[in-house]
């Protein structure tokens, strides 16, 4: 027993990773993979439930456009807001979050 502390010489558990260094990691994943890919995205929207030709049911498209996030990014475009930037710009304004110490990303590349 140690007389110090009063307990045991237990020994101590690794330390877990924080909020912060977990987002870090996501981050640098995150940026990883967009920097080595080309996504298109293909939205499909069921017009009908009876899945039959030429019918249109107005509210049930409307649903779908406004859950998958269509008609705000339609509002943000008419607003004259851009809704997409290029990699460049975009490691450009945020690729601090994702730099080590060194000013060197995980990656191995230099922003």
């Amino acid at each position: 027993m140690n007389s110090a502390s009063g307990r045991r010489g237990l020994a101590k558990a690794p330390a877990k990773d924080t909020l912060a260094t977990q987002f870090r990691a996501q981050l640098s994943e995150l940026m990883r993979t967009c920097a080595s890919t080309d996504c298109h995205y293909i939205r499909c929207i069921n017009p009908n439930s009876l899945k039959t030709r030429r019918l249109l049911e107005r509210p049930r498209v409307q649903q779908q456009l406004q859950c998958s996030g269509v008609t705000d990014a339609v509002r943000v475009m008419r607003a004259a807001y851009p809704s997409r930037l290029p990699h460049a710009v975009f490691a450009e304004r945020f690729g601090a979050l994702g730099r080590t110490r060194t000013g060197v990303g995980r990656s191995g590349r230099e922003w």
